[in-house]
């Protein structure tokens, strides 16, 4: 006569399944979660940029020398340029320097005012810029502080 079900003997190879299918589960949560940070790190490189923008356009509206302060975050790996227009860029980090820029959005030009910032380039990290306008050049100004 013939038992069913498991025996002694197969206990190992089900501990041995459990295992890989705990790991499975945890490897392809790790990426989900990778995957969200990722997600969330461009969604505020292009906040950045179009804040940035937007309180430019606001300015060009306004009187010669208005101003205004912004406080914008850039995450790892991403980057702003602001040479006449704004735009959000992501990048690999080669020896502390972004290569294969790639821009995550469409530049945001302001028709008629130029946006110019010194540096041109914001890095990563947190920056309070103060944006004046000049009228006579017609450009809103940025500058670092």
């Amino acid at each position: 006569m013939k038992k069913k079900g498991f025996g002694v003997e197969d206990a190992p190879f089900m501990l041995l399944s459990a295992v890989v299918v705990m790991l499975l589960i945890t490897w392809i949560g790790i990426n989900i979660m990778a995957s969200f940070v990722e997600g969330n790190e461009r969604q505020s490189a292009v906040e950045a940029s179009t804040e940035i923008y937007k309180r430019a356009k606001l300015l060009s509206l306004g009187y010669d020398g208005s101003s205004d302060r912004l406080q914008v975050s850039i995450p790892k790996s991403y980057q702003v340029k602001v040479d006449g227009n704004v735009v959000a860029l992501h990048g690999v980090d080669v020896n502390g320097t972004l290569e294969n820029l790639t821009e995550l959005t469409e530049p945001l030009k302001i028709p008629g005012v130029g946006v110019v910032s010194e540096p041109p380039t914001l890095e990563a990290g947190t920056h309070n810029l103060k944006l004046i306008y000049n009228s006579k050049d017609a450009q809103v100004e940025i500058s670092s502080e």
